[in-house]
């Protein structure tokens, strides 16, 4: 277990106001990052997530090297509706971007995908979120890809239990491994974090703004 958390909603509200057709929240919190140029596509395959990896892709001697990197895209967000899936149950979609680096060691930008996959219980009081990521074009990105699993618990009428598991899938062997291991699960933890924080909070706003989500802003720490 890598982290836990009480949202304040129920896991259909987590869909609905964060994950949802509709929902505005992963567009404003990657705006807000400066992740952008994100476009979701409907899929038939399992799971995955891409975003920034400036911050976790590289073993820890690069990293030091690379304080300066930053990623900026244009702001441009297309989403298309999730898909229900035969093969794998639940719902599923697929979300790419490109990144801009900024720094000497990296290409000028790289493609990112994302893969997702959201499955309710019959009863609806718990929700699987999973994603995978990967990053196609920077060092080292063609070795690994991290899996993140959301399990989302019903707690009360208005609270759910959220346990997040991350794993990092060495796709080749690298004799920095156990680097890149623990360097990008500690990094994907503090974004699990972060992302939970911004949830939250847009949810709180969200019950109080009724409809009007769109004039909601997502505030993130950096």
């Amino acid at each position: 277990m890598i982290f836990q958390n009480t949202f304040p909603g129920t896991p259909e509200n987590f869909f609905t106001v964060i994950l949802g057709d509709d929902a505005m929240f992963f567009q404003q919190y990657r705006n807000t990052r400066k992740d952008t140029d994100l476009k979701v596509y409907f899929v038939n395959c399992a799971i995955g997530i891409s975003f920034s990896w400036s911050q976790f892709f590289l073993p820890s001697w690069l990293l030091l090297a690379l304080d300066d990197v930053t990623v900026k895209c244009s702001k441009f967000l297309q989403l298309s509706k999730w898909h229900v899936s035969d093969e794998y149950g639940g719902n599923v979609r697929e979300v790419t971007f490109r990144s801009l680096c900024h720094s000497p060691l990296c290409p000028p930008d790289t493609a990112v995908t994302e893969l997702q996959h959201a499955s309710f219980s019959n009863d609806k009081r718990n929700l699987i979120y999973e994603t995978k990521q990967q990053a196609h074009d920077v060092p080292f990105g063609s070795y690994f890809e991290i899996h993140c699993r959301w399990s989302l618990r019903t707690t009360s009428s208005s609270t759910c239990q959220v346990d997040v598991k991350i794993g990092v899938n060495m796709k080749k062997w690298c004799i920095l491994q156990s680097k890149i291991k623990s360097g990008a699960t500690e990094e994907y933890r503090r974004e699990v974090c972060k992302i939970l924080e911004a949830a939250s909070d847009y949810t709180v706003k969200a019950e109080s703004n009724g409809p009007n989500r769109e004039d909601i802003v997502v505030t993130s720490s950096a």
